[in-house]
């Protein structure tokens, strides 16, 4: 699920590549696109990746938000940002839940051993 992530990023990071934007609209695109590649990556790397989901879901949800904010709501660069940024909320949030109910059942079973 985590090479998910890193293909949303790339694909949103070069929307400006296909989509005819403006400045604003490339780095609204563009900037959080590359933020979810580096954040997916790390949880490639990292032994605990759960609060690398956690920053891939906010960043997915900026990426939502922002064809809103930057005024881009019509155009083809918007319609990236929405699903990229829904793949990445949605999917790196239940991946943040998962990870953390298991952090947490790993949690007491280790109490119940030191007991």
């Amino acid at each position: 699920m985590r090479w998910v992530f890193v293909i949303v990023g790339v694909v949103t990071a070069t929307t400006p590549t296909w989509a005819d934007t403006t400045v604003v609209r490339t780095g609204l695109t563009a900037g959080p696109g590359v933020l979810i590649t580096v954040f997916a990556v790390w949880a490639l790397i990292a032994r605990d990746p759960t609060r690398d989901h956690w920053a891939i879901a906010v960043t997915g949800l900026l990426m939502v938000m922002a064809p809103w904010l930057g005024g881009f709501a019509g155009d083809a660069a918007s319609w990236a940002a929405w699903i990229g940024g829904a793949i990445a909320m949605l999917g790196a949030g239940s991946a943040y839940v998962a990870d953390d109910a298991h952090e947490l059942s790993r949690r007491e079973e280790l109490a119940d051993i030191l007991r």
